[in-house]
């Protein structure tokens, strides 16, 4: 989202509680939960978006499934990186060749 998608989200949300009935509200007491959650999933979004890249780039040795319910439970915190290895070994499916292939050696195409 951008910037001022966020500014028009927290306008509306502390204008929708500054003409509460409560008047001992604080506008700027949810401000940060506001921008913690809309931070979460931006980030969720982007690490499964990571997720489809790594899948186009590696093929059906990486499992993008499992990389995108890693991204939600974890909440985003770990992006994956298609480029090192550390960051993608967890979703790689290393008996894929052995279920896929015919021949007794591995071949494999680039993508």
């Amino acid at each position: 989202m951008h910037s001022s998608v966020l500014l028009l989200y927290l306008s509306l949300a502390l204008i929708s509680r500054a003409f509460a009935s409560d008047t001992d509200y604080d506008p700027y007491a949810d401000l940060d939960d506001t921008f913690d959650s809309y931070t979460m999933e931006e980030n969720m979004s982007i690490c499964v978006v990571a997720c489809a890249k790594c899948h186009d780039m590696l093929g059906d040795v990486f499992d993008h499934m499992k990389c995108a319910r890693f991204c939600i439970r974890r909440k985003g915190r770990t992006i994956p990186d298609c480029h090192n290895a550390r960051t993608v070994r967890r979703f790689l499916q290393l008996d894929y060749f052995k279920k896929h292939s015919s021949r007794s050696h591995i071949s494999c195409t680039l993508r």
